[in-house]
């Protein structure tokens, strides 16, 4: 029960945290790349997660559920890092949609993971106050996103996913680990 509950606030955290990023992100792409078509970045982005996944249980049997998990918060928490510091660019694009692909991976792997603590029995009322855990935080995230662009630009939203996936991260680790 204590993973569980430290799954549902991983889950919250990082739903809030994607729910800010998912609703300024169509704008970053416009502003870096200068064109309002902005549908062949989510094209390639999803095209790729949509590989990395349907070979997702190769990585999982090789290193553990956990430690993609881990790997893929990680990988959040340094692209996020380079991201405060850049101005929206093609190299901004590149490492957003590189965003866009290590948080699929954690999404998907925390879900691995939330199966391996869940008995049959439980796993559907496990699942289904999981996902409202995860649904709630994105209600959450659209209303402070638009302050945050608003007074702070993309920065501030780069920092902002920045500091709740370091926490993701910590958690996780103390949390979830073994």
């Amino acid at each position: 029960k204590g993973r569980i509950r430290i799954t549902r606030l991983v889950s919250f955290l990082m739903g809030f945290s994607q729910a800010m990023l998912i609703y300024v992100m169509a704008y970053y792409f416009k502003l870096a790349s200068g064109t309002e078509n902005v549908g062949p970045f989510y094209f390639i982005s999803f095209g790729i997660i949509l590989i990395i996944l349907l070979n997702l249980h190769k990585f999982i049997r090789i290193l553990g559920k956990s430690n993609v998990f881990y790997f893929s918060i990680l990988a959040t928490v340094v692209i996020s890092s380079l991201l405060v510091f850049l101005e929206p660019s093609y190299l901004g694009i590149a490492l957003l949609m590189s965003y866009v692909i290590f948080i699929s991976i954690a999404w998907t792997s925390l879900d691995v993971i939330l199966e391996s603590f869940s008995t049959d029995r439980m796993s559907g009322r496990i699942r289904g106050v999981h996902l409202t855990i995860v649904n709630l935080g994105y209600l959450l995230g659209p209303f402070l996103s638009t302050k945050v662009l608003e007074k702070f630009d993309f920065k501030g939203i780069f920092l902002f996913l920045l500091v709740f996936n370091s926490f993701v991260l910590i958690v996780s680790l103390l949390g979830l680990r073994n």
